[in-house]
C-alpha cells in the first residue's frame, strides 16, 4: 500500500512539473509519454492474454495491474505537455526522401527568386513602391538574384536606374 502511494505522489509531480518544460521539452516529453502509454498498454494486453491462456500464473496477471498506472501516469504527463505546445506547432521532423533537407543558403535563393517575379509584375503595374520594398528584400537575401533582376528595364526605371 505505501508504494502506491509513492506512485502516485510521482504522478501527481510528473504531471505538474509538465507545463514547466520549454516548448522543445514538451516535444520530446510528449512523444517519450506517447510510448510508454503505448508500452503499458501493450504489456497489460499481453498479460491478459497470457493470464486468459495459463490461468494459473498470478504473476501475469500481477504485471498487467502494475500497467495500469504507467499507463495512467504517461497518459497524464502526455496531456500535460500537449497542454504546453501551441496549437498548430508541429513536432520537429526527421528529413525523408520526400521532404529533403534544404540549406538556408538554398531557401533564401529560393524565397529571392520568388521575390524577383514579383517585382516584376510590380514593375509592369507601375507601382514603383512595391518594387523598391521587394529589391532591397531581394538584395538582403540574395546579391546574384539581386543583380539579375536589375537586368529588367522596368525594374531599373522604378529604382532609377540608367
Amino acid at each position: 500500500m505505501r508504494c502506491r502511494g509513492a506512485a502516485a505522489v510521482l504522478a501527481v509531480a510528473c504531471v505538474a512539473a509538465a507545463p514547466a518544460c520549454t516548448v522543445h521539452q514538451a516535444h520530446t516529453t510528449r512523444a517519450t509519454a506517447e510510448i510508454v502509454t503505448a508500452g503499458a498498454l501493450a504489456l497489460m494486453i499481453a498479460s491478459i492474454l497470457a493470464t486468459s491462456l495459463s490461468p494459473g500464473h498470478a504473476a501475469l496477471a500481477d504485471i498487467g495491474i502494475t500497467c495500469v498506472p504507467i499507463s495512467l501516469l504517461g497518459a497524464g504527463v502526455y496531456i500535460a505537455a500537449d497542454q504546453r505546445i501551441p496549437a498548430g506547432d508541429d513536432p520537429p521532423r526527421a528529413p525523408t526522401a520526400s521532404r529533403p533537407v534544404v540549406s538556408l543558403t538554398e531557401r533564401a535563393n529560393r524565397r529571392a527568386r520568388e521575390l524577383a517575379v514579383e517585382a516584376a509584375a510590380a514593375a509592369r503595374a507601375a507601382d514603383c513602391d512595391q518594387v523598391r520594398s521587394l529589391e532591397e528584400r531581394i538584395a538582403q537575401l540574395d546579391a546574384n538574384v539581386h543583380e539579375a533582376s536589375l537586368r529588367y528595364r522596368r525594374i531599373r526605371a522604378c529604382l532609377g536606374l540608367p
